[in-house]
């Protein structure tokens, strides 16, 4: 919620900063995909092989962008971790950030399941971003 007000309060202080000359390396930019990718397939799924499973799906649609990731989930993802990918991937472009909601959504639909924790990272990424929210929270779904 924090990164989301913040995100929202940025924007209200100077809401015409151009971020063009903000750019980063496509090498920091991938890492920090890929770190995102990470952090959501550990946050949303309970084990191992699951976690696994939805990192795969969540990294194939970079293509030979991400290289070959290796999956290396473990328990040190941090909202710092989360703060830095977001941070760096704040500046790409349009087109990167189309691939990264789509990376993100993978990874949160791998099992069919979209937990309240799923979508509020879903929604602190794509406020990080400048994205509009998908269509996927329905009004008469139930979290559990």
């Amino acid at each position: 919620y924090y990164r989301i007000l913040a995100r929202h309060l940025e924007q209200a202080i100077s809401p015409a900063v151009d971020q063009k000359g903000n750019r980063v390396s496509k090498k920091m930019a991938r890492d920090a995909a890929v770190n995102l990718i990470r952090i959501i397939a550990d946050q949303g799924h309970d084990t191992d092989a699951e976690r696994n499973a939805a990192f795969t799906v969540g990294t194939r649609i970079f293509g030979d962008w991400a290289g070959n990731p290796e999956i290396q989930i473990s328990s040190d993802q941090t909202v710092e971790k989360l703060n830095e990918a977001l941070n760096t991937l704040s500046c790409i472009n349009a087109a990167g950030r189309q691939s990264l909601i789509e990376a993100v959504i993978e990874t949160v639909a791998h099992d069919g399941e979209l937990t309240v924790m799923e979508g509020e990272l879903l929604r602190a990424v794509c406020a990080s971003l400048d994205c509009p929210l998908p269509p996927l929270l329905s009004t008469s779904q139930e979290f559990d």
